[in-house]
């Protein structure tokens, strides 16, 4: 064989390469066979591996021809297909099937023969034995009590008269009674559901809302809230007081414009103008759920102008937003009342008033 690599075809796809000893390796393993299509790999063209004998050594043509048994050699040896094979037993089996349905066929009718046979012998055997025993039935039968002959002959008797026998037959036959069954369905009457008892409501009073909500957002507007907390945190007043509280612990500031300009706020908590920041509350120091902020202008040190008053949500350490929040302005001898709610980052305008 030429020393170079060769393909083998098989289930649908090429396998290989496979040098020279490896292709060796498959002849003497029995698993390329005659017809399977081989080729060598610097060609595209398949050929069958029976049409390689010519560049086989003398041992290989010997495995090709003798090591596989081909259609040709199985004609020599005298072989049959394997679709004559599968049709010969298919016949076998019918002719067996055949054969067992002949003699299930012959036995059913032997031995229905064999029967009635067997009955026209004991027929006549039992006309003998039959006249025997009445024979011995009357000689030791009693009076008043019929035999086996007799009744016979009332057998025959009957056979003779069929009529009476029909009549016999009726009249031995047992009367059955119809008995009227009653079907009637009585009317249910439904038994009366007692009345249900009205349901009495019951007033539940409900209990007084608190002066001062806690911790749940809303701001109280009552003096006595805005003066109790700002005696808790030591608030001062004067000329002009102005006051912030709300009910949860987040961070609102108090911002107030003075007439000349500058504001007062918790980054400054004192103007020139006079007044000052005096409380701070929930800034990162000490913190409640009923804070308050002040501003004031001690007597005698309020200036002249307009005020403008807002109020910025720094932060939200926790509490419900929006947190709603009551600004109380005193000035003048006149009181000022003003509420809203903020959420967190939000910086709104609550009221501008001139002294």
């Amino acid at each position: 064989m030429q020393q170079r690599a060769w393909y083998v075809w098989g289930d649908g796809r090429q396998f290989g390469p496979y040098d020279l000893e490896a292709f060796r390796k498959l002849l003497r393993e029995k698993r390329i066979a005659p017809s399977q299509l081989v080729r060598p790999a610097d060609s595209e063209r398949w050929s069958e591996m029976r049409s390689l004998r010519s560049i086989l050594l003398p041992e290989e043509q010997v495995l090709l021809s003798d090591g596989f048994a081909s259609e040709a050699a199985l004609e020599r040896r005298g072989g049959l297909p394997a679709h004559a094979i599968a049709a010969l037993i298919a016949a076998i089996l019918l002719l067996l099937l055949l054969l067992l349905f002949l003699l299930l066929f012959t036995l059913k009718n032997g031995g229905g023969a064999g029967s009635s046979d067997a009955l026209g012998r004991n027929g006549d055997g039992s006309d003998a034995v039959t006249s025997r025993d009445e024979a011995d039935a009357t000689a030791q039968a009693p009076s008043g009590v019929p035999g086996p002959g007799d009744a016979r002959s009332q057998g025959d008797s009957s056979e003779s008269n069929p009529a009476q026998t029909e009549e016999q037959a009726s009249n031995s036959l047992p009367e059955l009674e119809m008995q009227e069954v009653d079907l009637t369905i009585s009317t249910l009457t439904p038994t009366p559901t007692p009345p249900t008892p009205p349901v009495v409501p019951v007033e539940i009073p409900l209990p007084e809302a608190p002066t001062a909500p806690r911790g749940g957002g809303g701001g109280g507007n009552s003096d006595e809230v805005v003066e109790g907390r700002m005696a808790r945190e030591g608030a001062q007043s004067g000329d002009v007081q102005i006051t912030l509280i709300w009910n949860n612990y987040n961070d609102l500031d108090l911002h107030v414009e003075c007439p000349n300009g500058h504001f007062i706020n918790y980054m400054e908590t004192q103007c020139g103008c006079g007044g000052h920041l005096d409380v701070d509350m929930n800034a990162g120091g000490s913190t409640s759920n009923q804070p308050i902020e002040n501003i004031f202008w001690p007597v005698g040190g309020a200036p002249s102008g307009t005020y403008k008053v807002g109020v910025h949500h720094y932060a939200n350490r926790g509490g419900h937003d929006p947190t709603s929040f009551t600004v109380r302005i005193v000035s003048g001898g006149r009181t000022i009342t003003k509420a809203g709610t903020i959420t967190a980052g939000q910086q709104k305008s609550v009221h501008t008033f001139t002294r």
